[in-house]
């Protein structure tokens, strides 16, 4: 009877595994996780256009009304590689937050600097304080 159970169990077991380590890895991996890719461009007119450049993305910083540290982590990174350009593609804030989250971001935003340009665009969560 007991192996019945233990095999009926084992794939509960599994599922519940792979939750809890997906959970685990949301909440406090991803979210202090910065990726740096070098690309090479393959387009050549793009490429010498763009010879000697170094461009940073960033993207789905979600901060929320306490991020200082994690703030000045990637300021720190990003200021490292002086980037002639940089470009934000949203989700600034995290989906619900108020207005201290917004604060934290636009502090943020604002200490961004390339020679050649910041450039960026919302993202979904940035929209409103709610999701209604």
């Amino acid at each position: 009877m007991k192996k019945t159970t233990l095999k009926k169990r084992l794939p509960l077991l599994i599922v519940l595994t792979i939750v809890v380590f997906m959970i685990i890895h949301g909440v406090f991996i991803e979210p202090n996780r910065l990726v740096t890719k070098n690309i090479l461009i393959k387009n050549s007119l793009l490429a010498q256009t763009l010879a000697g450049k170094k461009a940073v993305f960033l993207s789905d910083l979600h901060f929320g009304s306490s991020d200082s540290r994690t703030m000045r982590d990637i300021l720190q990174h990003i200021n490292a590689e002086k980037p002639d350009f940089i470009f934000l593609t949203g989700d600034f804030v995290e989906w619900s937050s108020g207005t201290e989250a917004y604060q934290t971001a636009f502090k943020f935003l604002a200490q961004l600097d390339a020679p050649d340009g910041v450039f960026g665009v919302l993202g979904d969560s940035d929209f409103s304080f709610t999701r209604q």
